[in-house]
């Protein structure tokens, strides 16, 4: 791990860059470690910048200059995504392609994509990328929706009966009612579908009720599923309206062949009949209940769709 802009310790500091006098003598320093690092690293493989913006200086300088100048076999990629600039999809689209001319001006490649957690995701996929048979994520989600469709009224069924159970698991771990236990799946195309319901089975895919996802998402299945983890929230149910409940439960559900890295193709949401605060205070207590089911899904959904 190398700090690029030093390091500050309880009790010392390693030549920490903090103010605008230290980045323009960085800057204007041509034999910068910092630099010399960038090129040698370039000379390697790419180089992909997360978690940067085009306001940091003396990397944005660097790495102009080294591919004006050094012409590198290999390119610099920066991701930006619309969750770190707090935007919502109609600005951020407004500007997307003045935010990737920015970067591309100075020789970088711009990766945009809608949430934090792609990021992630890029980084997973960037070892396989360009292997024999590689597919991207969304073409193996489209995969994991085709199998299912063609199996449309068998696999209705038994994921019907199989949420009544983890309904009964649920219930006991969190120790509340639970209600609507529901398994939502990707549908390759950036929306979640609402594949089965515990008590219900529906007829035909074309009819399916499809929510978008992302870490603006409406829907708590979509949050869950663009931020890969477990996400537990209090929700607003119209007067009236039965069951009710007062938060929901959504828990990602990850596929594979076992070649690629597993994707989150799937959510399992279950309504609660408790505060969220409460229970979020006593996550330990049946995490390992949420982690098991996960996992069982996971396997299930893989019989599926890779064998």
């Amino acid at each position: 791990m190398h700090h690029l802009h030093g390091v500050v310790f309880d009790d010392d500091a390693i030549s920490p860059i903090v103010g605008y006098r230290d980045y323009a003598e960085l800057v204007s320093d041509e034999h910068a470690w910092q630099r010399r690092f960038l090129s040698a690293a370039l000379q390697r493989g790419p180089i992909l910048l997360a978690g940067t913006s085009y306001r940091d200086p003396d990397i944005r300088h660097w790495l102009h200059v080294i591919l004006r100048d050094e012409r590198p076999p290999h390119t610099a990629l920066v991701t930006i995504a619309r969750e770190g600039l707090g935007l919502d999809r109609e600005t951020f689209n407004a500007i997307e392609q003045a935010l990737t001319a920015e970067w591309q001006s100075i020789g970088l490649s711009a990766l945009t994509m809608q949430d934090l957690a792609d990021v992630a995701i890029v980084i997973r996929e960037l070892q396989f990328a360009g292997s024999p048979g590689y597919r991207a994520p969304r073409e193996r989600a489209r995969q994991v929706w085709s199998s299912h469709e063609q199996q449309f009224l068998e696999v209705q069924l038994q994921y019907s009966q199989a949420l009544a159970e983890d309904t009964k698991r649920i219930a006991s771990a969190l120790h509340v009612d639970v209600h609507r236990a529901t398994l939502w799946l990707a549908d390759g195309h950036g929306k979640l579908a609402r594949w089965s319901t515990e008590g219900h089975q529906y007829m035909t895919a074309e009819n399916l009720k499809r929510i978008p996802t992302g870490h603006d998402s409406l829907w708590i299945a979509g949050e869950a599923i663009a931020a890969e983890e477990v996400k537990l929230k209090g929700v607003h149910r119209q007067t009236g309206v039965s069951p009710t409940w007062q938060s929901v439960l959504a828990i990602p559900i990850f596929v594979g062949d076992g070649r690629l890295p597993e994707i989150a193709a799937a959510v399992a949401t279950f309504g609660l009949d408790g505060d969220a605060a409460p229970l979020l205070d006593v996550e330990d207590d049946w995490s390992s209940v949420v982690e098991q089911l996960s996992g069982e899904w996971g396997t299930r959904l893989n019989r599926v769709s890779f064998t």
